[in-house]
């Protein structure tokens, strides 16, 4: 796969890599996992992170250790986070933490590890309490920083001293009182306490005071205590109680990289809804489909009309006998005379009162009241409607666990996530389980791409699913499909499902080309490859499309008159490829000054591209053994640790990516976001703040906040691609669910696409310097 060396200069969020900060790593002897602490029944996620020390010589072996301690990333990073957190913490009062308090506690999560674990409270299943769990977070200095960030979190105006702790079985607990649900009713509801050098961290459950006691007497169910959870705790600390370390989902996660040869994991995640989640879930759920509640015709409902409604020319409706309606006038807030016969067509079984006139011309009206809305026959009673289960709808109340597994494995970072949902899968599960390929027998991909994704998907079948799914979902859809279907077959002479979709796949490419004809010569264009069971019955298919296409826009020549070009059309393309490309003869079609879009069918693919000469490109791969792209180095390591069969493979360059750029423009990038939030925390409003034009340009006034670069400290994107390499992103659906397996140098490395913002604004302030600020914003792949 050719590579490029990538000139763009995207911003980043730094907080995507923050978590790689560099220092010194000190060798330490492997610890127990925090998971003994937290326990095992009702567990719902369990978030377990090793540390970087844990793991000393993976991690120094990887590119991400190479790139932020051999280069000046690191320190880069490091000064930018000092310098920002210096800033936002300088208004606070006390002013006794400072920037580098807070960097100093990251780096001690980040080698020391940590735990974060869900839980149900007791007997409320429906309430989550979380507690966390900081390793060796006691040491002296550590502590002393950690209390100050306490002391602030918990009273900014005066956070002096922390609470007088409280013995609890021998232990130093600090307790911090909230609001509960009544302003009167104040109780513990978060807590920490030190079991030797780890911190834990308890938030939740209430302390009711005596006269706020359950309704009901002793056989009513009190409500959760924080006192109850934390008593649950230590009777897992005193192995009175089962811990995490052994549970179900623990011990799935750990098991699931043991097919990854040379992986050290470094960290977890496991949530495990189970009943009282799902419950949760589904609740949610309900917000995004509100309930449709039927409005019960028992009682009359009063409509007010909400303007006057003109009145229309007499004789405009039928006339009811004895009435007038020249009585009703725009002034009159009434409802129009309709006749009877037309109530019974707009809303068959109910009457729709008038009006006052047509109530003195019907003596059965006279009972109702004026906008009411009344039915002649008995209503049933009331059905409340909880509305549709989406979960079930969409299959996914079989999701039964996700587990998510990181680490190292040489000088890659990976990811592995697994969400268990066992065959057979239904609703949006069913369309993830595509006939899958083999890594060893791919589309053929050309050697010129720059980057590519493959994709098992058969467009009949995955239709068929998606109909019964919109079926399922909402009943009445299966008419607005035949009508598509219909309005398809009209306007293409093809039938949708047969003709369209029938002869495509079951493998799909997208790849990263060179575009043609470019100034730019690392810019690229992208095609998509497809497979074709039959080619020449799918180039019949095109020819009919083509025909009524060209048929549509073709205008006829009258007489006088010299002959007008179509406005666009398809051309066949010269033999011997087959197909067409659309063109504007006319030249009036803006969007195709340039652009040819073409499809081709060869042997046994279709390409689908922007320009002709990318889509014989594409195809060349068919026919070309040398112009077929095959497996090497980095890429061909990484597909030999994943499964035979997959459902989708994305291979890519990071240094054809954001990444080089993104580093190189850090320091601008962290200054414009900067100098935006520190505008908005102004609170000025726009007529009083002359400068709002800067500030939104990202350009720092006079004496306000600006970052402070060591020259040394910048990075190049020369020095950042020495240590990259090509990622690969793979996903897989055997019988216990889905599989992703992510390997790349940096995070989100594997995405093949990239991005970059720059502008071409140029301003001279008065006497000032010139700056010029470019904005553009790009994507290529």
């Amino acid at each position: 796969m050719t590579r490029h060396t990538s000139a763009i200069r995207p911003p980043v969020v730094a907080g995507l890599i923050v978590l790689l900060v560099p220092s010194t790593i000190l060798a330490a002897e492997p610890r127990p996992s925090p998971s003994r602490y937290v326990p095992a029944e009702g567990l719902i996620a369990l978030l377990e992170y090793d540390g970087l020390d844990a793991h000393q010589a993976a991690w120094e072996a990887t590119a991400a250790h190479g790139l932020l301690n051999e280069t000046p990333a690191g320190a880069l990073l490091a000064d930018l986070a000092t310098q920002a957190l210096d800033r936002a913490l300088k208004d606070l009062p006390g002013g006794k933490l400072k920037g580098a308090d807070v960097a100093a506690l990251h780096e001690h999560i980040l080698h020391n590890g940590f735990a974060i674990a869900v839980r149900t409270a007791g007997d409320e299943p429906d309430t989550f309490t979380p507690m966390l769990i900081l390793n060796g977070l006691g040491r002296a200095d550590s502590r002393e920083r950690f209390e100050r960030l306490v002391r602030l979190l918990d009273d900014p105006e005066d956070g002096a001293k922390l609470p007088d702790p409280v013995r609890v079985r021998g232990r130093d607990v600090y307790q911090f009182k909230a609001l509960g649900p009544d302003e009167d009713r104040r109780g513990p509801f978060r807590s920490y306490w030190f079991e030797g050098d780890d911190l834990i961290w308890l938030s939740g459950g209430d302390t009711p005071s005596a006269d706020h006691a359950p309704e009901g007497g002793s056989k009513a169910r009190r409500p959760m205590t924080h006192e109850r959870l934390r008593a649950t705790i230590l009777d897992t600390i005193e192995g009175r109680l089962p811990n995490a370390v052994s549970h179900p989902g623990r011990i799935a996660a750990l098991a699931e990289d043991r097919d990854l040869p040379g992986f050290e994991g470094n960290g977890l995640l496991v949530i495990e809804p189970g009943d009282n989640g799902r419950r949760v879930l589904k609740e949610l759920a309900k917000s995004f489909a509100p309930p449709q509640r039927q409005v019960p015709f028992t009682d009359p409902v009063t409509i007010p009309a909400p303007f006057p409604i003109p009145c229309e020319p007499p004789g405009s409706f039928p006339q009811l006998p004895g009435t007038n309606p020249t009585d009703v006038g725009p002034d009159r807030n009434e409802p129009f005379p309709m006749p009877p016969p037309m109530l019974d067509q707009l809303v068959p079984g109910f009457v729709v009162d008038p009006g006052p006139i047509a109530r003195a011309a019907d003596p059965r009206l006279r009972a109702v009241p004026s906008g009411a809305l009344r039915s002649d026959t008995p209503a049933e009673p009331e059905k409340k409607d909880e509305g549709p289960d989406l979960l079930k709808t969409f299959g996914l109340d079989g999701i039964r666990r996700v587990i998510v597994r990181w680490g190292f494995q040489g000088k890659a970072l990976l990811t592995l996530t697994r969400i268990e949902a066992p065959s057979p899968r239904k609703g949006v599960l069913s369309l993830l389980e595509p006939r899958p390929f083999r890594k060893d027998m791919l589309p053929p991909i050309p050697v010129v791409a720059r980057s590519f994704a493959v994709v098992a998907f058969e467009p009949g079948k995955g239709y068929e699913k998606l109909i019964n799914l919109c079926k399922q979902f909402e009943p009445g859809a299966a008419g607005e499909i035949e009508e598509f279907e219909r309005v398809v077959r009209a306007t293409t002479g093809q039938r949708l499902r047969e003709d369209l979709l029938g002869h495509l796949g079951p493998e799909w490419a997208v790849v990263s080309l060179p575009a043609p004809s470019s100034k730019d010569p690392e810019a690229t264009a992208p095609a998509i490859l497809a497979g074709v069971d039959d080619p020449e019955a799918f180039l019949k298919v095109l020819d009919g499309l083509a025909d009524r296409f060209n048929a549509h826009f073709r205008e006829p020549t009258r007489a006088g008159e010299l002959p007008v070009a179509p406005i666009m059309a398809l051309e066949r393309l010269e033999a011997p490829a087959r197909g067409y490309r659309l063109t504007s003869p006319a030249k009036l079609v803006l969007w195709l000054n340039g652009l040819e879009p073409t499809v081709q069918v060869g042997r046994s693919q279709l390409a689908v591209a922007w320009f002709p000469s990318n889509a014989r490109a594409a195809l060349q791969a068919e026919s070309a053994g040398d112009q077929r792209w095959s497996p090497a180095g980095e890429v061909a390591e990484a597909l030999r640790g994943l499964p035979d069969d997959l459902t989708f493979l994305a291979v890519g360059d990071p240094r054809d990516s954001w990444w080089p750029g993104a580093l190189e423009s850090l320091p601008a990038t962290a200054q414009y976001l900067g100098t935006g939030l520190s505008s908005i925390a102004l609170g000025e409003s726009d007529t009083a703040r002359p400068s709002l034009v800067m500030d939104d340009l990202g350009i720092p006034r006079p004496g306000s906040f600006r970052f402070r670069i060591d020259p040394s400290r910048t990075v190049k994107a020369a020095d950042v691609e020495r240590f990259l390499f090509p990622s690969v992103l793979a996903a897989v659906a055997d019988d216990r669910g889905y599989r992703i397996i992510s390997r790349e140098a940096l995070p989100l490395a594997c995405v093949p696409f990239h991005a970059k913002l720059t502008s071409h604004l140029k301003w001279k302030g008065p006497g000032g310097p010139r700056i010029d600020n470019k904005f553009t914003f790009e994507v290529h792949k």
